[in-house]
């Protein structure tokens, strides 16, 4: 016996033997009951036999609960009672297990209030679990029924349209083609009967898009589903033998269709979304109970994968199912593109996907930073630099206690004038100018305090540095222009980079001194601070991976193999693709150089992009 059955026996039986309908009174009933209502499918007559068809003298009584927003259909087994065998009771509706292939076959299954459309046979094939100690699920494979059409999924009845083509018995050397179409559907369910040689003349089918999507002979009863309205049946023959012919049948695939939801919030190209918190939002769909939602750095979705109630994301993608029409719970990358969508649910179906969404998470920088000595040690001295990138000026607020008159805590501005110094019982606070200050501590060889802490806030962070109008004016009028900013070799990828520095960030070439081709200036200027006078940049260092994004203005950095490497002005773009200001792309060369040029890349050998933040203006 499987071990699926000894659990359903010791387990089933001693947790929850009353609440199904499973009973061995109804043994005297083999007819198989449907209840849509509960979504619970007893089978009061259910016997254990061989591949060949050989009982295994072991019958049971069993309640299976349908899964929710499964397709096809999936059951888990609830309940199930050991019953007594009666090779006469009702023989043609007893269901059979086949512990080696692990089959249900139910040929008798009545669906209250339907009566009239007569009874089911259906087919079962078990879902295997890495873990064996886990109950099983059943797919439903096949379903029939004996006097009218059904609507094989759900159980429920409905009208179909349908169409056909029959080859008869057919001759040598034949070649047909035939297209069958049901005008207005969106999916088909073919289905091919009858046989013909096998091995030499065959049934090919192709979907609407010219894909073959199936081709067999020999025997034919197979069924499957094929996506649009349409499909295009050919059918070939050799020189040798006959028979009877095929026949394919097409009806429309019909699904209990629920609509997408319309998408509210966040509108379509944001870009100043939230990377922690931020909320989804979307409208109520009726009948629906359920909602997925997949964000995604790729606009195919191509790391979600779909698999009913177990959907999962790789590293590309987030996703939830929820009941409500808004969720929060995503933590989103800094200054990176994403996708969303949402589809609809219920206990029996899902809706299509919602239409796409994207939009970009701000890159903000954090407002606050601190230093603490904590209980400190004699004849200490201690440096620390505390800073907000952006910043225009800070809030600084020293809290705790030193030795008093021995024991200091000292500030110094970012041109290294000292604005503070104090000891003692501490809870002081004043603003400094710039984004950034100096703390030291020193304490002597004699008594020690809890120590001091200093804290700097702004509620003045610049994130808009530079300007999108900015960058779009330098790129309207440096592309098809030369730029020779040193004189030497011509248009080079470099002077482009400084002559954007210069023009769009304030910051001329000779005020920074910094020379060398592009891969050297990616280490050169990484997280530098240049200024010009009162201007002062400083260049962050991103370094590139699956997820980032550069932002509009960013300088960004390729490798190659001679060493060189290249370097260009962000435009726009997203995880796959991206668009730039290059010089020295089109037609480069080491010596003159060539005009720059509104570029499409991937991220083939992009190391990195240096973000400037405004320190001070």
């Amino acid at each position: 016996m499987k071990l699926w059955t000894q659990i359903l026996l010791l387990g089933l039986l001693a947790i929850n033997p009353i609440t199904s309908m499973a009973s061995s009174d109804d043994s005297n009933n083999c007819q198989t009951i449907y209840l849509p209502e509960k979504e619970i499918l007893h089978v009061p007559c259910i016997d254990i036999v061989t591949k060949d068809g050989d009982l295994l003298l072991q019958s049971y009584a069993v309640d299976m609960q349908l899964v929710p927003n499964t397709d096809p259909l999936q059951f888990i087994p609830q309940n199930i009672l050991e019953v007594s065998w009666d090779g006469m009771n009702a023989a043609n509706c007893r269901a059979t297990y086949t512990q080696e292939n692990g089959t249900i076959s139910i040929p008798c299954i009545e669906v209250p209030k339907l009566s009239e459309d007569g009874d089911y046979a259906v087919g079962m094939k078990q879902v295997l679990s890495e873990n064996s100690s886990e109950l099983p699920q059943f797919i439903i494979t096949n379903i029939k029924q004996q006097t009218k059409q059904v609507e094989e999924r759900s159980l429920r009845s409905s009208t179909r349209s349908a169409t056909s083509f029959s080859t008869g018995r057919y001759e040598n050397n034949q070649n047909i083609n035939r297209t069958l179409s049901i005008s207005g559907v969106s999916g088909l369910e073919v289905e091919i009967t009858g046989e013909t040689e096998r091995n030499y003349d065959w049934i090919t089918i192709y979907d609407s898009n010219g894909q073959e999507v199936r081709r067999t002979s020999g025997p034919l009863n197979v069924s499957f589903t094929v996506n649009g309205s349409s499909i295009r049946v050919n059918f070939s023959s050799d020189g040798s033998v006959i028979r009877n012919g095929a026949t394919v049948s097409i009806r429309e695939l019909i699904i209990d269709r629920l609509s997408p939801p319309n998408l509210v919030r966040p509108a379509n190209n944001t870009n100043n979304v939230s990377d922690i918190g931020q909320t989804f939002n979307w409208n109520r769909v009726n009948n629906a109970n359920t909602y997925r939602i997949v964000v995604s750095t790729t606009s195919d979705f191509s790391g979600f994968s779909d698999q009913g109630a177990n959907s999962i994301c790789n590293n590309t993608c987030f996703t939830a199912k929820i009941s409500s029409t808004s969720y929060s719970g995503f933590n989103l990358a800094q200054g990176t593109s994403y996708y969303w969508r949402v589809r609809t649910g219920n206990n029996s179906t899902a809706s299509n996907w919602s239409t796409t969404r994207q939009f970009t998470v701000a890159r903000t920088t954090s407002n606050q930073a601190s230093f603490s000595t904590g209980r400190y040690e004699n004849n200490q001295n201690i440096n620390r630099t505390l800073s907000i990138s952006g910043a225009s000026s800070l809030q600084v607020q020293i809290t705790g206690e030193t030795e008093r008159n021995y024991d200091w805590i000292s500030i110094y501005d970012s041109n290294g004038q000292q604005v503070r110094r104090v000891s003692g019982p501490l809870n002081v606070s004043f603003t400094v100018s710039g984004s950034s200050i100096r703390v030291n501590f020193s304490s002597d060889g004699s008594i020690t305090k809890s120590g001091a802490t200093v804290t700097i806030s702004s509620s003045t962070v610049n994130t808009s540095f530079p300007s999108s109008a900015s960058v779009d004016s330098f790129v309207q009028n440096k592309t098809g222009t030369c730029t020779d900013m040193d004189g030497s070799f011509g248009c080079q990828c470099v002077d482009l980079m400084h002559s954007y520095i210069q023009d769009v960030l304030g910051v001329p070439r000779l005020t920074h001194g910094i020379t060398g081709h592009a891969y050297q200036l990616w280490s050169r200027l990484a997280n530098v601070t240049i200024s010009s006078g009162t201007r002062r940049v400083r260049l962050e260092q991103v370094q590139n991976t699956p997820n980032g994004v550069p932002q509009k203005g960013d300088i960004i950095f390729w490798r190659s193999n001679d060493g060189i490497g290249h370097v260009a002005i962000f435009i726009d773009g997203n995880v796959n693709d991206f668009r730039s200001l290059d010089q020295n792309w089109i037609n480069a060369n080491s010596s003159r150089g060539s005009a720059a040029a509104i570029i499409t890349h991937n991220y083939n050998n992009v190391v990195g992009w240096l973000h400037p933040v405004l320190i001070s203006n």
